[in-house]
């Protein structure tokens, strides 16, 4: 009589994931620089699918991959500070104070547009709408 092994002895069957570390490197290395997840999985070659599968499947790699995207601009701030601080650029005053206290210090204008935005469509009959299509060929022909 032969004993069944237990589960964890069985071998795995079925397809191999593609979800390898050297996918999950260059995934992240597209995160540093700020792709989208589009960008990266498709710069990547995945699908879709298996993209969102293994994020749902390992939260700790979502909240990596969130972190990483976010990368670039704490980068950018940083390169915005050093020069505002360090180097006490007048251009990148300028662009804070312009960014941060629009009100005092922009250069655009901004209109804000309020009221109802109405439309109406109209059905007009067969009839009708050859004899603008014959008048409109007309007008264009020169006849």
């Amino acid at each position: 009589m032969t004993k069944k092994k237990p589960k964890s002895e069985h071998k795995k069957t079925g397809r191999p994931t593609i979800m390898t570390p050297q996918v999950i490197a260059k995934l992240e290395y597209c995160f540093e620089r700020g792709y989208s997840d589009y960008d990266a999985y498709k710069s990547v070659g995945i699908s879709k699918d298996a993209f969102y599968d293994y994020c749902v499947a390992n939260p700790d790699f979502s909240e990596k991959k969130e972190w990483l995207k976010k990368n670039t601009v704490i980068l950018s701030k940083n390169i915005v500070y050093d020069k505002l601080v360090i180097d006490k650029d007048i251009n990148t005053a300028k662009f804070v104070l312009e960014r941060k206290c629009k009100d005092e210090f922009s250069l655009k204008t901004e209109t804000e547009l309020s009221g109802e935005v109405k439309s109406k469509v109209v059905y007009i009959e067969k009839e009708e709408k050859e004899a603008y299509k014959k008048h409109i060929d007309k007008v264009i022909d020169g006849d």
